[in-house]
Formats: structure tokens, sequence, C-alpha cells
């Protein structure tokens, strides 16, 4: 048996994860050293849910290890989904306490939810409230903003899975019990940096401009 996500701790399966405190540590040093973002808050998704439980703990430990803080208010739990992370934001937003400057989502769905429900309340991301996600799916660099977020490879997730499980099945006994994939971190405009397609459509216009000049 091959399970996809979990702690790494089954006697008698392999597990194949994704490097979640890696992915956590990336997102928060970029918060904290280039957006100089202090306070922030984390949108779960299941409850109980391995990779969520090992991002939001893996946050929050860099967060704190960094000066920053998240505090018990702005850990909001969520569902995976949209909608989820839309009603939660919707709870956080009505209390009479001052939002963070960020909110790390724990998948790209939640995060779209969650801006939608800023937007609604008249909030802005990134000028008022950064938002990021964790995934990359396709939708991500064509939302807007587009989404900053970990990136991480579904099919090499599912293909690591397929090899190790044809590889217990021939008893090869050299097959790792559990097996971390990297991930990778994509900064876009939810979190106030400028996308590499506007990065190069501005480069081109001082291009352009140079050779007018000259």
């Amino acid at each position: 048996m091959v399970l996809l996500a979990g702690k790494g701790d089954s006697t008698s399966a392999v597990t194949v994860r994704v490097d979640n405190e890696q992915a956590m540590r990336s997102l928060a040093e970029h918060l904290i050293n280039v957006h100089g973002i202090t306070r922030v808050g984390f949108v779960t998704g299941m409850e109980e849910s391995p990779d969520s439980v090992a991002r939001a703990i893996a946050f929050r430990h860099v967060i704190e290890e960094l000066g920053g803080t998240l505090d018990d208010v702005d850990l909001l739990e969520s569902d995976w989904t949209s909608a989820g992370g839309e009603e939660a934001m919707q709870k956080r937003i009505i209390r009479d306490e001052p939002l963070p400057q960020a909110f790390a989502c724990a998948n790209d769905q939640t995060a779209v939810g969650v801006i939608y429900a800023l937007s609604a309340s008249g909030l802005r991301v990134p000028e008022d409230l950064v938002v990021t996600g964790f995934d990359d799916i396709t939708l991500t660099r064509y939302f807007n903003p587009s989404l900053t977020t970990i990136r991480q490879s579904g099919s090499i997730l599912g293909e690591v899975a397929v090899d190790a499980l044809v590889a217990m099945l021939n008893d090869d006994n050299d097959v790792k019990r559990t097996i971390v994939l990297p991930t990778e971190l994509v900064v876009r405009e939810s979190c106030g940096c400028v996308n590499e397609s506007d990065a190069r459509a501005s480069l081109g216009k001082l291009v352009t401009l140079g050779k007018e000049v000259g």
C-alpha cells in the first residue's frame, strides 16, 4: 500500500508526500524578508488532514522564529474548498478585531474564496491584505490578482507513488518508507510582487522608450 500525504509513520505502507515544512518556510521567509509582513493568519484545509496540519504548524513555527506573530483568532478553519474559504473569511471580517497583514491558505481553492470574501467587503488584495495559496493549480495564474502560491506537481506525486507500489510488488527491499518531494515558491501579484509577464512587459516598455530617446 502507498499513501499520498501523511506523517510518514506508517509501518505497513510507503508514504509519498511533498515537503510541507520547507514549502511553508520559503513562504514565511518571503513574506517577512521581502514584504516586511510580521502579523499573519492561516486558513486550514479539512480538519485532521495531514497536509493541512503540517502546513499550519510549519508556517506558524517559522513566522514566530523570524519574529512575526500568528494569533489564534487568525487561525481560520476551512475545508479545502473556495466556498469554505469564503465562509471562514466572512466570519473573521465581522469580528471586532484588526485583520493581520496576510493570510496564507492551505490550498489554492481556499485562497480564491478568501480573496472573494475580502473583495466583497471592500478590501483589496494585495493593497490592503496579502493572500497566498498552495498547489499552483492552473486557475491561479489567470486569477485577478494572480496568486502567489507553492507549486507541487500532482503528476510527479502520482508517478512516484506508482513506481513505489510496483517496486514493492517486485519485493524491492530498497524502497524508502517515506518519500518526500520538493516544492517551489511561485511569487505573483497577490503578495505584492510583480509577476513575470508584467516584468517582461515593463522591461519591453523601457527598451522601447530607450530606443525612442536614443
